[in-house]
């Protein structure tokens, strides 16, 4: 049972290559000076072997400061008029132009706390930041924790569970889908995919699956780099009903679960389980009314 795949936007994609092309960039610019610098070396060895090793002179005398000739044209001309200074310049603006850039591209640079050039420096509050952040998700969470203890929600697995005929797994993904939904909006913003297994889960998850079968209880699995969008982190969950396993597999590319989550799901499947027992409960009861 596997509802619609997590999809990964254009902005997720360009947040993970953007630090690739940072790098690609500077690595590109200083081969092209190594690159200019060496070619620059092999002409002049040609030309004038002895000014490559910087064995020519070039006489300075008073007459020529007499001529009109400054001080200054004397030692920054010589500077500007030098090919390889001249690379070397080149070379630096175009770093400098190029981190400039990314540095207005706040996705390059989210995870500096502080970040300084020449007088301009830019610092965040990263222990405040977290707490803004962690009260701002852990609300939308809170409340999806409170519907499904609700008669609502109750009520809407005995719907499924009577005119469906649905059973565990098919009631476990209809609310899993309502949780997708809800993280999808703000603040959350949030995808994951989700699949029930009753048999043959994927080889790769073997290991969670025998550690959560073992503590009797969800096992969360994060991926170590956040904006790595080719890995996934998971939530697995050996959940026994009925006699039966449920393995809920629960992944995302583009984030990592937290208590909150593992809380939120396991409620879940506790809460589907009770709902449905009261169902049995109240069909036992119809039957034995009807009998009487």
């Amino acid at each position: 049972m596997t509802p619609a795949n997590e999809k990964r936007t254009f902005f997720q994609w360009i947040n993970f290559l953007i630090p690739y092309l940072y790098t690609i960039g500077i690595l590109a610019i200083l081969l092209w000076m190594a690159v200019a610098a060496i070619a620059l070396a092999i002409v002049t060895f040609r030309d004038d072997p002895a000014s490559l090793l910087m064995l020519t002179t070039t006489g300075t005398s008073s007459s020529d400061l007499i001529a009109g000739t400054s001080w200054l044209d004397v030692l920054i001309k010589p500077i500007l008029a030098s090919d390889f200074n001249q690379i070397v310049f080149k070379g630096l603006f175009m770093l400098l132009v190029w981190m400039l850039l990314f540095l207005v591209v706040p996705l390059a640079f989210r995870r500096l706390t502080r970040f300084k050039f020449f007088n301009l420096e830019i610092e965040v509050d990263a222990a405040a930041q977290t707490v803004i952040e962690t009260i701002e998700v852990s609300a939308p969470k809170a409340k999806l924790m409170a519907y499904l203890s609700s008669s609502e929600a109750t009520d809407r697995t005995i719907a499924l569970l009577d005119a469906e005929s649905a059973q565990f797994a098919d009631v476990l993904a209809y609310f899993l889908e309502e949780i997708q939904a809800g993280y999808k909006k703000s603040p959350l913003n949030t995808n994951f995919s989700f699949t029930v297994y009753t048999h043959n889960p994927p080889a790769e998850l073997n290991e969670l699956i025998a550690a959560s079968r073992e503590a009797n209880a969800s096992i969360i699995s994060n991926k170590a780099d956040p904006d790595n969008v080719m890995k996934k982190s998971y939530f697995v969950y050996a959940y026994q009903n009925a006699e039966r396993e449920f393995i809920t597999v629960i992944s995302s590319y583009t984030s990592l679960f937290d208590l909150f989550d593992q809380y939120l799901f396991e409620t879940l499947h506790h809460t589907v389980t009770r709902n449905q027992e009261y169902y049995e409960l109240l069909i036992a009861v119809a039957t034995m009314d009807a009998n009487a």
